[in-house]
């Protein structure tokens, strides 16, 4: 009996791809943090005295996330202080273990500063948090950082 070569159909071969594609979506890397980043949880600093606010990034949002990270230009400043009440910034946790601060136009990563002219990371940091924060909090953080434009 001949034995009969078994070919991989297009629909095998079209499930395959999807399944590495997954894969690949699924991790993002960066020039600046050097690592390939799975996944970040965002802490909106906002409160004082109970939880801040959290959110996960993964997937597309992590991806733009880290692509608006690579784009912003080095800062000749360090970042100024955040104030004492209210909305304070943003602290970035990725899944190697490094955490970025966002605040008042400036992101720090570790010694350096960069400079986020018109806040804009900030401010599309904030909105991600649309499906899974308090709409008070987010137009208050919203509020302040337009306020301070």
């Amino acid at each position: 009996m001949a034995r009969r070569k078994r070919m991989i159909g297009p629909a095998a071969l079209l499930v395959a791809a999807i399944g590495l594609l997954g894969d690949w979506a699924m991790a993002a890397s960066s020039k600046r943090l050097g690592a390939e980043q799975t996944g970040a949880v965002v802490t909106m600093n906002i409160y004082s005295g109970r939880p801040d606010p959290t959110w996960t990034l993964e997937g597309g949002r992590l991806a733009e996330l880290l692509r608006r990270l690579d784009a912003l230009p080095e800062a000749a400043a360090a970042p100024p202080p955040a104030g004492a009440l209210g909305y304070r910034g943003l602290t970035v946790s990725f899944s190697d273990g490094r955490e970025i601060e966002i605040g008042g136009g400036r992101v720090a990563i570790g010694a350096a500063s960069l400079e986020d002219r018109g806040r804009d990371l900030e401010r599309w940091i904030v909105g991600t948090g649309r499906e899974s924060v308090d709409a008070r909090a987010l137009d208050a953080a919203l509020g302040q950082i337009d306020k301070s434009k």
